[in-house]
């Protein structure tokens, strides 16, 4: 699998490329590091509670969506919009649809990979998390 990392022009859309501009770049951004500090959060509290590691699965959740969150930022794709088939590029709260299917077909390929392999990632490291000795 070869990922393909362009820089983005502003208000430039490239299909599975970059479909979000600099705002939503910012909330993906937010987004991404109050879900992993949540996971964190919630990982001590079910430590503090001797949850069982079943129940310590949990943390897989708010872990995959921060990962997802940040790696969109950083990406400047989101897979939300793009499985809707939408962008926002022009640096407004406004979105567009995308109209070509090719350029659909390509931001929705990129979405699956992405959430798969930052799921993948998580997913490890709750693994790691529910079989620590605590």
């Amino acid at each position: 699998m070869h990922i393909q990392y362009l820089e983005t022009t502003p208000g430039g859309y490239r299909p599975g490329a970059c479909n979000i501009g600099p705002r939503e770049i910012a909330r993906r951004r937010a987004f991404g590091v109050a879900a992993i500090v949540g996971a964190v959060v919630l990982g001590a509290v079910l430590i503090a509670l001797d949850a069982a590691p079943l129940a310590r699965s949990l943390v897989l959740f708010p872990l995959w969506g921060g990962i997802v969150g940040l790696e969109q930022a950083r990406r400047k794709f989101c897979a939300g919009f793009a499985f809707a088939g939408i962008r926002s590029v022009a640096g407004s709260d406004a979105t567009e649809g995308v109209a070509d299917p090719a350029d659909l077909a390509a931001d929705r390929a990129t979405a699956r990979t992405m959430v798969a392999y930052c799921g993948g990632i998580a997913l490890a490291l709750t693994v790691v998390f529910v079989l620590l000795p605590l």
